[in-house]
């Protein structure tokens, strides 16, 4: 069975776990982020992958990195990052240079979308949405059986759940920008999230759930 090694890169911390081709996490290393310049996340994320690689041996098919912001999928280049402060940050091409498997990077709730879409809950569905809530709020979207990357060099990007607007005014953050789910306080995005699962199932009784 193929193995690779799954890094989640927070604003808080980074952790590397040795996965197997079936989804089972068979171990995982974590550290804390003290200081969040490219350089030394970029080590910190180099010694945690280190420990997995000794974990999983020598067979490792593949890294993937989830990072949270805008990423360009083709280089792995960090375009915005609210988390850490980045733009065009290229953390593909840094850890490209530090291992010699193939290693990707992407956004961390599109990842967290793939994993649930193919080992989780929603697995075996047609459409599906996964929200996540941490430092801020993030999203993927699952469509006809296909996770929904985005277009970049856009403001909106169609799987940014975080940047949909939901209300004038509202706290503003690093971005200078106001009234974004990302700059309500969690509670509040959760309140937006019942709101609109009780619109569309208000709209599904009057015109029939999608198929």
């Amino acid at each position: 069975m193929r193995t690779a090694i799954g890094v989640d890169l927070g604003g808080s911390h980074t952790a590397a776990g040795v996965l197997t081709e079936d989804g089972t996490i068979h171990a995982q290393h974590e550290l804390d982020l003290d200081d969040l310049s490219f350089d030394s996340v970029v080590d910190a994320v180099v010694q945690v992958v280190g420990l997995a690689l000794a974990d999983a041996g020598p067979n490792v098919s593949a890294i993937g990195v989830g990072s949270p912001g805008n990423v360009q999928a083709q280089t792995g280049t960090i375009l915005y990052s609210p988390n850490f402060g980045w733009k065009d940050a290229p953390l593909g091409k840094a850890l490209r240079k530090k291992f010699k498997q193939p290693l990707y990077v992407a956004n961390d709730a599109r990842c967290a979308t793939l994993g649930e879409y193919t080992f989780g809950c929603g697995r075996g569905t047609k459409n599906f949405v996964l929200l996540t809530l941490g430092t801020g709020i993030g999203g993927g979207l699952g469509l006809f059986f296909a996770i929904l990357i985005g277009i970049v060099n856009v403001f909106l990007l169609p799987s940014e759940i975080g940047s949909l607007y939901a209300r004038d005014g509202g706290d503003r953050p690093v971005t200078g920008l106001t009234g974004f789910w990302v700059l309500i306080p969690i509670v509040g995005g959760i309140i937006w999230v019942v709101k609109v699962q009780g619109w569309l199932n208000k709209f599904w009784v009057a015109h029939g759930a999608p198929a």
